[in-house]
Parts: C-alpha cells; sequence; structure tokens
C-alpha cells in the first residue's frame, strides 16, 4: 500500500510525483562523497577542540578500564555527557586501536548515516529529483562536514533526533503496518537522550508539539500515536543507565546533571553567551552555500500554511487534519516547524555555541530542496532572486573571512 507522503491521493498525482523508487546510482554517488569527505584524513589533524579531548580521553579511560557504566575523565567521574558516544568510542578503539581516527570514526559513520536516512526519507515523500537534492544540501554544507569529522557528540545525535522525527512522520501518515514506523519516534529519542541528555527529546518533542498545533493535530496522534507505549518504550530505554549512575554517585550526579542542562540553558557557561540573535548568523555561515534559500523556503512554507487557514482547508480545532485530509505542503509545515521550534529554543537558551543547531540542519535541508526544486521548474517563483544574492553576499562574507 502506498504511502500518500507527499499529501497528495494518487489519483491527484503526476507520474513523476507518484515514482518513489530509490535510484541505486544516485545513492551510491552520493553515500561515496559523504564517504570522501567524512573519512579522508580522519586521523591526520590531532585533536583540535577541547571537547575532543576530554571526549576522546574519556572514550580510552572506558577502553582501559572496562567500566561501561560511569564515563572518566583523568580517571575521576565526568557527568557532563551520557555514556552513548563513549560506548562508540570505546568500541571504535578496540577495532581500529588508540588513536584520532578511532576517536572520530563514530562521528563519521553515523554522518553517512545521516546522509543515508535523509535520502531515503525524502525520496519516499517527495521523489528521488528531491531526495537527492536533500541529501546532498544535508551533505555539503560547512557545519555537517565539521561535525561529522569531529571527536564530538553531535554527529550522533543529529542521527538520533533526525531518525525521531522520520520516524513520527512515516507513522503518522502510515497505514496498517507502516504506522509502527512511530516506534522509531521514541527510540531515536531514547538514544539521543543516551547521547546528549535532554536535548535528545526535547528537539523532537518542540518540533512534533509545534507542527500537531499548528495542523490541529494532536486527537489524532493522541489516537493513533501509542503515546502511553511510546512513553514506556522510551523510559525502558534512556532511564535504566541515568537510575545506574544516580545510584553510584548519588546528589553529586545530580547537582552536576542540573548544571549541564538547567545551569547551561539559564546561564552562561565557560564563557558561551551570545545575544538573542547569535544564531541567525551561525545558521547563515554554517548551511552555506545554500543558507540563501532557506529564509525564503521557510516562508513560503508559512504562507502555504496561512492561506490554508484562512481558506478553511485546516479543519476546527476539535478534529484534526489528518482525519480530513492529507494536505500538499504539510512537509514543509513540519520541517517549518522543527527549525523553527529549535531556533526559538537555542536562542533563549544563555549558553550558544554553533554546533548546538546541528539538529535543524536535516529540517532545513528538506525545505531548501522543496523551495529549489520549484525554483528550477518555475523560475517565476517568489524570492528566486533574492535567495541567490543572498547566496552570493554570505559567500563573499566567507571568502573575506577566510583569507582574513
Amino acid at each position: 500500500m502506498e504511502l500518500h507522503m507527499n499529501g497528495q491521493h494518487p489519483s491527484s498525482q503526476t507520474p513523476a510525483q507518484a515514482d518513489r523508487s530509490i535510484q541505486p546510482l544516485a545513492l551510491v554517488l552520493l553515500l561515496s562523497l559523504a564517504a570522501v569527505l567524512f573519512f579522508v584524513g580522519l586521523g591526520s589533524l590531532g585533536l583540535t577542540d577541547r571537547d575532543e579531548g576530554r571526549n576522546a580521553e574519556a572514550g580510552r579511560e572506558m577502553y582501559e578500564t572496562g567500566n561501561y557504566i560511569s564515563p572518566t575523565f583523568n580517571y575521576e567521574p565526568r557527568f557532563a555527557k551520557p555514556v552513548f558516544v563513549y560506548w562508540l568510542m570505546s568500541l571504535s578503539y578496540h577495532v581500529f586501536g588508540v588513536s584520532e581516527f578511532a576517536a572520530r570514526f563514530p562521528s563519521a559513520i553515523f554522518g553517512v548515516g545521516l546522509i543515508l536516512l535523509q535520502y531515503l526519507f525524502v525520496t519516499r515523500c517527495r521523489g528521488p529529483v528531491v531526495g537527492l537534492f536533500g541529501a546532498a544540501m544535508l551533505l555539503l554544507n560547512l557545519e555537517i562536514i565539521g561535525l561529522s569529522r569531529m571527536a564530538l557528540t553531535d554527529s550522533v545525535l543529529i542521527f538520533f533526533t533526525t531518525l525521531s522525527l522520520y520516524g513520527f512522520w512515516l507513522g503518522l501518515y502510515g497505514e496498517g503496518r507502516e504506522r509502527h514506523y512511530l516506534w522509531l519516534f521514541y527510540i531515536g529519542m531514547a538514544l539521543a537522550t543516551l547521547t546528549k541528555g535532554p536535548i535528545g527529546f526535547l528537539i523532537p518533542i518542540l518540533a512534533v508539539g509545534l507542527y500537531l498545533w499548528l495542523t490541529r493535530s494532536w486527537s489524532h496522534f493522541w489516537r493513533h500515536g501509542f503515546p502511553i507505549p511510546g512513553l514506556a518504550l522510551f523510559l525502558l530505554l534512556a532511564l535504566p543507565w541515568y537510575l545506574m549512575m544516580l545510584n553510584i554517585h548519588g546528589q553529586r550526579y545530580t547537582t552536576s546533571a542540573q548544571g549541564d542542562t538547567i545551569g547551561r540553558f539559564f546561564g552562561t557557561m565557560e564563557g558561551h553567551g551570545g545575544t538573542l540573535l547569535f544564531y541567525l548568523p551561525v545558521f547563515l555561515l554554517g548551511f552555506f552555500p545554500w543558507s540563501g534559500l532557506l529564509p525564503f523556503a521557510w516562508y513560503q512554507a508559512y504562507r502555504s500554511w496561512r492561506d490554508s487557514k484562512q481558506s478553511g482547508a485546516l479543519p476546527p480545532s476539535q478534529t484534526s487534519v489528518l482525519d480530513v485530509h492529507p494536505l500538499p505542503h504539510a512537509l514543509e509545515w513540519f520541517t517549518a516547524a522543527w527549525v523553527l521550534g529549535g531556533l526559538v529554543f537555542f536562542s533563549l537558551s544563555s549558553t550558544r555555541l554553533p554546533h548546538y543547531i546541528g539538529p535543524l540542519f536535516p529540517a532545513a535541508a528538506i525545505l531548501t530542496a522543496s523551495y529549489w526544486n520549484r525554483c528550477v521548474t518555475n523560475q517565476t517563483t517568489p524570492g528566486l532572486r533574492a535567495a541567490i544574492h543572498t547566496m552570493t553576499a554570505v559567500g563573499s562574507i566567507l571568502a573575506l573571512a577566510f583569507a582574513s
């Protein structure tokens, strides 16, 4: 049974729209390019970031001591990050030996996995052309390349939050057995929480909550989204390690964990501050060269939602948009809500770092790929000329920065 992921019934689809098949050659070329960008020279440079060194050493100590529950740094308990990335690094050390390459290998392999996930999802939802655009735009930007080549938690976190949100979308719009994709929503959140703490479930919850509110779909999700069993599965996967840490370290762990979560949100830590607008230039520079398209793509998604609301296409609040009929631009609304919710959350946080917004990049790539596809097929698409000028301006700024 075919998923109507683009919000259109089969009778209204053109042959090109109905084609959701994976193109093997495109996929091989895409993954080969990802492997080159993420793996070539991966261990040739020493650990350059302070967190890289701490994470790599914590993973090495886990590998050395065999203590797979309580991470350590300089053989003292390390509470700054949960355990999942240290498990991955320890496994990598077992396979490759202790080296910079081994420390960064989990980030690189999950980076490739993210590109594969992006291509498969967008191709299923929007066809092979937009699928290739969406995966290529996610791959070919400064931030994703950087994060996939560093011994940080972010590449793994982005993979699991993306898996969670794509599982939500596929399950929500699926039929029959396809509804079981929703379990990935809860599994992805649990593994993301084991990777980087509460942000692992906050990003998916913000995106999903905002989308369900905008489309008046809470009732549908409550009936078909397995919320109670899903919560039980999330707790079953994520909670045991936290309980073990609490049992081992007691109040010392809870105090440190509060400082690294609530403390980071309400107070500036380690000098990583900035204004409320901090992430706007970060997004433009980190998502370059596609960032010039993003504001216009987001605005077009907002306009289509607003027009649907004003025309009465959205149902009354007591019913669900999904109970009436799936709408053509729902995926763009979902990714726009994902970007907006995450950007507002990170902007309100007092501690700000450029790589924090990495989990928003898969959604940004879908938005820009859909918009770019419309621009290619229809050169009168609103905002096209302004988007090109924006890309040129951001590129000039980056060129001057690199030259300096």
